[in-house]
């Protein structure tokens, strides 16, 4: 039985770094008939690569641009948080069909919370306090619009519907630019006349963080930004039902302003 804080094993030299390292010989440089010089090229364009199969990307990455970011912003903490706040708002608003039907279950979303989130993540991120979050959000006037069961109580694209289908989170997949772009489509809702689908609105849901000081500018610019991700989006749907583009109506829902922007067809 060792005593505390004995060494019980050991292996090498523990003074390692007071080695003096051997000095060159003028041989060490002369190549050998066992040395082989070979030169390799690094791609820095993905699109110049060997085509092995179809690339997959996001719709929002589809025509990125990259620009400069500090590092402390990338990798702050700060940062990540809010994308992990981000992802449960998401999961939270997944649970609900109809805003004005939808009653908050504080249980449920914890759930929801742990299936969402990795367990090493869920010690940075107050569920609790997301929750609080999210209650709030179902309360602006953005997400009442949007999730409101009478807004298809009127015509709509050109009809009133007799049935809504919602599909919240519908995975959805697309070949453009010899690329899969893969992704998910926040709230789907397929209108329905005489039992067949005539129409369909998108609903995506955005956490971004509104500018102060230009909020209009700043709303305008992340209009722009969104803007192809849900033509893409709508361009699948039009695939899936057998709809003309001018029948898919796509929406911005930004939480951080409160606007529901209608996103007209490029």
């Amino acid at each position: 039985r060792g005593e505390p804080a004995a060494m019980l094993y050991e292996r090498g030299n523990p003074q390692w770094y007071a080695t003096k390292l051997r000095e060159a010989t003028p041989t060490d440089s002369i190549p050998t008939e066992s040395m082989v010089v070979t030169s390799i090229t690094i791609r820095t364009d993905d699109d110049s690569a060997p085509q092995r199969g179809l690339r997959v990307t996001a719709p929002s990455r589809l025509d990125e641009t990259h620009e400069l970011i500090p590092l402390s912003t990338a990798f702050s903490y700060s940062h990540s948080q809010g994308a992990m706040q981000g992802a449960l708002i998401h999961a939270f608003f997944e649970q609900v069909c109809w805003g004005d039907e939808y009653q908050l279950d504080r249980q449920q979303l914890r759930q929801v919370a742990l299936r969402t989130l990795p367990p090493e993540a869920l010690q940075h991120v107050s569920i609790e306090s997301t929750i609080d979050d999210f209650e709030k959000l179902l309360r602006l006037s953005s997400v009442r619009q949007a999730l409101s069961k009478s807004r298809y109580q009127r015509e709509i694209l050109g009809e009133i519907p007799d049935r809504v289908e919602i599909d919240n989170e519908r995975a959805v997949s697309l070949v453009m630019s010899r690329k899969l772009v893969a992704g998910t489509i926040d709230r789907l809702a397929v209108l329905m006349k005489a039992g067949r689908p005539y129409a369909a609105e998108i609903f995506d849901f955005k956490t971004d963080r509104v500018d102060a000081r230009a909020p209009l500018l700043w709303l305008h610019d992340r209009v722009a930004h969104h803007r192809p991700q849900l033509e893409i989006y709508a361009r699948v749907v039009c695939e899936l039902f057998d709809l003309p583009r001018e029948k898919i109506a796509t929406h911005l829902i930004m939480l951080g302003s409160d606007d529901l922007v209608h996103c007209e067809a490029e």
